[in-house]
């Protein structure tokens, strides 16, 4: 089977390519980089792109832009995996494109249930839209005893450790988490706080941590998903202020697989997952439970290890894309049996 992916260097389109590239298919993948192209111009490329490689499928990552292209490209069978911002938090006009782009998909797939009656509302066929999550995996996100030291970020085992791995934009709510870090750093002596991530606040999130005095807080920008699982690995408790998730966010996720606690907000289907949560923007709640976690060593090794067995029973990366391979295997039949081509 060739494939043709269309997505963005994000957290996702690269792992999904990874899987069928293990798994011996044909894949090509279409980045899309909206910095240096316009709409117009990638799609002349993946015009390009198509006919010499001869897809049997596309599959597009994000109903955007990246839906907007991949559809008009005008080939079938089309895949759209919908990440959940163009669906929760576009304008009205831009929701209006998404359900048109939606609405020529030949199959929708998406990790959260609450996307999935979104899509219903919007008039998507039911038949068309397939719940399949991102998934972790769980044989690379483990616990593991952290080493001593993790030399290049100065990390070092034996300070307690909150961390945050969202990017610092505004629907992550960073500021929330710093103030609730200055509540935390006055109860308990040399508690750190490890944020990795990049984004446009880095600069204002900076400058509200001296403001704020906070003295053991460090930004480690983005990093190499190993230097992520080292920083995890040497963490107690792990956050999320986002103030608005599709599904389990794979941060959080890939938190809960190295067995940390993880308090996040009670946001989307996060209280499904997560036992600690909070209202977003309520730091003073975020403090309070993040301390609970830290100065109660049984407590947080419970429910860590909690949280490991739900990700590898019901988020496990591998066995989410066999369902996708099985998915691709059956438009490819489908689509046989009724005649037609792309």
């Amino acid at each position: 089977m060739k494939i043709l992916f269309i997505g963005t260097d994000d957290i996702h389109t690269p792992k999904w390519i990874r899987y069928f590239k293990q798994r011996g298919y044909k894949c090509l993948f279409h980045c899309i980089e909206p910095s240096r192209r316009s709409i117009l111009q990638e799609l002349h490329y993946l015009k390009s792109e198509c006919e010499a490689f001869k897809p049997e499928i596309v599959h597009t990552h994000y109903a955007g832009r990246n839906g907007l292209i991949g559809t008009l490209l005008n080939f079938h069978p089309h895949v759209i995996t919908v990440h959940g911002s163009e669906v929760l938090l576009s304008n009205w006009w831009k929701k209006r494109m998404v359900r048109w782009i939606l609405k020529r998909a030949d199959m929708i797939t998406t990790d959260s249930r609450i996307i999935e009656r979104k899509l219903w509302g919007w008039g998507v066929s039911a038949f068309n839209v397939e719940y399949i999550r991102f998934g972790v995996d769980t044989n690379f996100w483990k616990p593991e005893p952290p080493d001593p030291e993790i030399p290049n970020l100065n990390i070092k085992a034996r300070y307690p450790t909150i961390i945050s791995t969202r990017n610092l934009e505004p629907v992550y709510d960073i500021e929330t988490l710093l103030r609730a870090f200055q509540i935390v750093q006055d109860n308990i002596p040399n508690v750190r706080l490890n944020i990795i991530g990049e984004g446009s606040r880095d600069h204002d999130l900076k400058f509200l941590s001296q403001q704020l005095g906070l003295k053991y807080v460090k930004f480690f920008g983005r990093c190499s998903p190993a230097v992520v699982l080292a920083a995890l690995r040497h963490a107690w408790v792990y956050v999320s202020t986002a103030l608005s998730d599709a599904g389990l966010a794979s941060s959080t996720a890939e938190a809960m697989a190295c067995e940390l606690p993880c308090v996040v907000t009670n946001v989307a289907e996060n209280r499904k997952w997560v036992e600690g949560v909070f209202s977003p923007g309520y730091y003073e709640g975020l403090a309070r439970t993040v301390s609970a976690f830290i100065s109660n060593a049984n407590y947080r090794e419970t429910i860590g290890r909690l949280a490991r067995q739900r990700i590898v029973k019901y988020n496990n990366y591998h066995v989410e894309m066999r369902k996708m391979e099985t998915l691709y295997t059956d438009i490819l039949r489908r689509r046989k049996t009724n005649g037609k081509g792309s």
